[in-house]
């Protein structure tokens, strides 16, 4: 009996290990506590943007007491500052933006904040298909809402992320931690964006010209995009409605635009006026002044900082007339 116990803790040795290990180092910063996450020195490994924004949300509520906030993919990240400010005459917002957003995220957010008797006083929700499309949790340690916002057991949610130290591509990027070049470290935990902006300011025409490949032609037909609402889209849609109306909510729906020029088709616009107040949902998708160039861009997905400010200015020259 005793060989045998001794044989499975020889076999169980290196699980064991490396769970320790996975344990103390806490490579996604979920397991032990941080008194700040985007910025901490302990971040070396690309975090679940999810779980910070929710973390350093319930950790700074009682501090800034928001009741402004911005939903979206990181094509959202950007409406922020003093042309927010100006919209809503709010200096408390939050911006609860995250990487790959999902309608199922936008609204347990919603229902979150709603929970926790939060001011839910003003709203932008940068929205386009991709978004719209995806009514469920997202999967894998990057990607998995917090467990507040997802309503599933803590535990699982650290069984996602302590999975995933067994992918090839997270050993990849562990492994490459201790080998970076001195010259790259200058760089690490800034905003990629900013960066793009400092290559841009510093040489437009070489940054564009190495990105050329990726801009890739349009034509000249406006292109719409198959139904992405259905009836769970509905009921969502529906909820955050509701949610709105409670708490008498100004908010606003901007429809991204992308330099792929694709609108809502007819059915989902529909959809989307039978829900919410048409004057309040503003569409920049399709072709226009704003897609048709790709210096609006720092690659086709993400519009350049100036663009969503200039969103928001504009929105805010229509609200007021």
């Amino acid at each position: 009996m005793k060989k045998l116990f001794y044989k499975l803790l020889l076999a169980g040795l290196p699980l064991i290990v490396i769970t320790c290990l996975y344990i103390y180092a806490d490579p996604f910063m979920v397991i032990w506590h941080y008194d700040e996450l985007k910025n901490s020195s302990h971040k070396h490994l690309e975090l679940n943007e999810d779980f910070v924004a929710t973390e350093d949300f319930v950790r700074n509520y009682d501090k800034f007491k928001y009741d402004t906030y911005v939903f979206g993919s990181s094509r959202a990240s950007f409406f922020d500052g003093a042309h927010l400010e100006q919209l809503f005459g709010s200096k408390a917002y939050y911006k609860y933006t995250v990487a790959l957003e999902t309608l199922y995220g936008v609204e347990r957010k919603l229902e979150f904040l709603d929970k926790k008797g939060a001011n839910i006083t003003n709203v932008i929700i940068a929205i386009d298909p991709e978004i719209l499309s995806s009514t469920s949790d997202s999967k894998g340690h990057l990607f998995k809402k917090h467990p507040l916002i997802s309503g599933e057991s803590n535990f699982d949610f650290q069984l996602a992320s302590y999975n995933d130290i067994y992918d090839l591509e997270f050993i990849s990027s562990y492994y490459k931690l201790f080998h970076q070049k001195l010259a790259d470290e200058k760089d690490m935990g800034k905003d990629p964006y900013a960066l793009a902006d400092e290559k841009i300011s510093a040489n437009s025409n070489g940054y564009y010209q190495g990105k050329k490949k990726d801009f890739f032609d349009r034509g000249t037909v406006q292109k719409f995009a198959n139904p992405v609402i259905g009836p769970t889209q509905r009921k969502m849609l529906r909820n955050i409605g509701s949610i709105f109306d409670r708490h008498h909510t100004n908010y606003y729906l901007i429809v991204n635009p992308l330099y792929d020029q694709v609108k809502f088709c007819a059915a989902d616009v529909q959809a989307l006026d039978s829900i919410f107040d048409k004057k309040r949902i503003f569409d920049f998708a399709g072709i226009n002044e704003i897609t048709n160039s790709m210096y609006n861009y720092y690659e086709p997905s993400h519009y350049r900082r100036f663009i969503a400010e200039g969103l928001l200015d504009s929105i805010g020259k229509v609200s007021k007339k």
